[in-house]
């Protein structure tokens, strides 16, 4: 398994209702350099991020959740974390080669064949493939995903 990771990113627009991508970083207080504010990182940002529409909305849309919505929103993350976490025993149970660091929302395993990501249309990049637990998603569609990478793990038609 990989180091625990020194910040997370959420990316959660969907689940705010943002119709552009936006996202906060979160950054443990104790891993933050102390020349934090002059750090500049490489460029590997979607085109767009950068803009202040993005920020805007965020800044806009969490504070007028108010504190219920805000819960909700909490809420919605600890399922997608619960489903990220069986998703993560079912592909080990599939001998995917999942990894998913502590709190992720993002599960990675060994690449498919081309007809469970024909299926699925899992992100992928070289061998690695990867699922994000959205809200939408469920644990009886990663139980079929599972299903879909074992047997083609044993040759079997997805």
């Amino acid at each position: 398994m990989s180091p625990r990771p020194a910040s997370n990113t959420p990316s959660e627009h969907q689940q705010l209702g943002l119709p552009v991508p936006a996202g906060i970083s979160l950054v443990r207080r104790e891993q933050i350099p102390p020349t934090a504010p002059g750090v500049v990182l490489p460029d590997r940002l979607v085109a767009g991020h950068r803009g202040g529409l993005s920020t805007l909305l965020l800044r806009t849309r969490l504070p007028s959740l108010g504190q219920t919505g805000v819960a909700v929103v909490i809420a919605m993350v600890a399922r997608c974390q619960d489903v990220a976490a069986h998703a993560l025993k079912q592909f080990e149970g599939a001998r995917a080669w999942p990894e998913r660091f502590p709190g992720s929302l993002t599960v990675t395993f060994k690449r498919p064949p081309h007809r469970v990501v024909d299926k699925w249309r899992p992100a992928y990049a070289g061998d690695r493939a990867r699922i994000t637990a959205t809200g939408p998603m469920a644990h009886s569609a990663v139980g079929e995903l599972a299903a879909d990478l074992s047997g083609a793990r044993q040759g079997v038609v997805a």
